[in-house]
């Protein structure tokens, strides 16, 4: 929680995702073995949205959100193949989310063939500007997230052997 912005992360494992916003349901279909969600609002519950992060065969864990005095948002998480934001939609009566409807191109693959983490930059309304590789040939993992008053973004986490900022 931000001023009045609220931020949700999770993953799922289950075929279908059901979001419920205002008096509808919103179904997504999940397209890896798992996939992260990013659901935000104002506290409120106007200008809902959600993000999803997934791809054949990829586990993404979103294990972090923070949110920016101007409203930007920065997650962090993990991955094991390559992944991308496959779908962005506002969640109204009568709205529908389907798989591509996401601007982002920006598609990442590990470094190894075990985890890497991930920080990633969206617009106050969802929208993906930036999707940043962390990682080398052990297992990496994005853990928490902070952002200072200045703009300066701290990421903690966990990495084996040497790790590659900005890959």
């Amino acid at each position: 929680v931000h001023g009045s912005t609220v931020v949700l992360a999770g993953t799922s494992t289950g075929a279908t995702i059901k979001i419920s916003a205002s008096a509808s349901t919103t179904e997504i279909t999940k397209v890896g073995d798992v996939d992260s969600l990013i659901v935000a609002s104002s506290t409120a519950g106007s200008q809902p949205w959600v993000l999803q992060l997934g791809g054949t065969g990829a586990t993404v864990e979103c294990r972090a959100v923070a949110v920016t005095s101007s409203g930007r948002i920065y997650a962090t998480g993990w991955y094991t193949a390559p992944f991308r934001p496959v779908i962005h939609c506002a969640l109204h009566p009568g709205s529908s989310c389907s798989a591509g409807t996401s601007t982002a191109s920006s598609i990442l693959a590990p470094t190894s063939q075990g985890e890497d983490a991930f920080v990633m930059a969206m617009s106050s309304a969802g929208e993906p500007l930036w999707l940043l590789s962390v990682g080398g040939a052990g297992n990496d993992r994005g853990q928490a997230l902070a952002v200072s008053s200045d703009g300066t973004i701290f990421v903690s986490g966990r990495f084996r052997d040497t790790a590659t900022f900005g890959a």
